[in-house]
C-alpha cells in the first residue's frame, strides 16, 4: 500500500499563459503543471499551433510526447514514419 499522495493543483483557464520558445515559432506552449508545482516527475504542456504552424524536428531522450488534436487537423512524423 502506498502511503503518499500528490497534492492537487487547481487552476482556472485564466491562470495559464502560452509562451513561444523562440520569437519566430508558429506554436506556443502552456505549462499545465511541472515537477516543481506538483512534486511529480511528470511535466504536462498544451501546445497551441498557429494555422499552418509546425515544430522543427526534435528529439527527447527521456520524455514522451502525445498529441491530441482538438480542432482542425495535423500531421506528425516519428523516426521517419508519418
Amino acid at each position: 500500500m502506498i502511503n503518499s499522495c500528490v497534492i492537487p493543483v487547481i487552476k482556472s483557464p485564466s491562470d495559464y499563459q502560452a509562451y513561444r520558445i523562440s520569437p519566430n515559432d508558429s506554436n506556443r506552449l502552456a505549462i499545465v503543471f511541472d515537477p516543481a508545482m506538483a512534486n511529480s516527475s511528470l511535466t504536462c504542456c498544451v501546445e497551441i499551433f498557429d494555422v499552418g504552424g509546425k515544430t522543427p524536428p526534435n528529439r527527447h531522450l527521456f520524455a514522451l510526447e502525445m498529441f491530441f488534436i482538438l480542432k482542425g487537423e495535423g500531421e506528425a512524423t516519428c523516426d521517419g514514419k508519418l
